[in-house]
């Protein structure tokens, strides 16, 4: 009932109202932390929506923790409103009292109170960083209201060598 409420609130023209963070997202984005930490591997998810009612998540390799994120991400974020994505990361590291920077833009989002997130990034505080940055596809020149409305939410989560 949800995902039609939000449907008909798009359909209307009503932002649908932010939800609260789920716990298994905020621990799935820590585990990915945890995973660079004991592998000095970087972590990296792309969170795609290119069109209306669709989400991807496409991961660089078959690691648990990757799995497990984009399986979180989804039942986090579902499949109307991907702009939540980067919110929903912002409201972790929030719960845990660690401040990201943020650049926004004024662009629909279907969320009510919330530009759209361009770039974030910052640091867990055992340094380990990460860094979301939206990324638009397709020129769109038949479309220009869409031009920078479709595309990828790439998140990376890294850590320094001696950090």
């Amino acid at each position: 009932m949800v995902r039609a409420n939000s449907f008909l609130a798009v359909l209307m023209g009503v932002a649908a109202p932010a939800h609260a963070t789920d716990a298994a997202f905020c621990t799935a984005l820590d585990d990915l932390r945890t995973e660079t930490t004991n592998t000095g591997v970087p972590q990296r998810i792309a969170v795609i929506k290119e069109e209306e009612m669709t989400f991807a998540c496409r991961r660089n390799a078959d690691v648990g923790a990757q799995v497990a994120f984009c399986d979180a991400a989804l039942n986090q974020v579902g499949v109307e409103f991907t702009y939540a994505f980067p919110w929903y990361v912002r409201d972790c590291f929030s719960s845990s009292g660690v401040r990201l920077s943020i650049e926004s833009v004024d662009q629909y989002t279907g969320l009510r109170d919330r530009k759209k997130i361009a770039h974030m990034w910052g640091r867990w505080r055992d340094g380990t960083r990460i860094d979301v940055r939206f990324q638009p596809s397709g020129d769109f020149g038949d479309q220009p209201k869409f031009r920078g409305y479709w595309g990828t939410y790439s998140l990376v989560v890294w850590r320094r060598s001696g950090s």
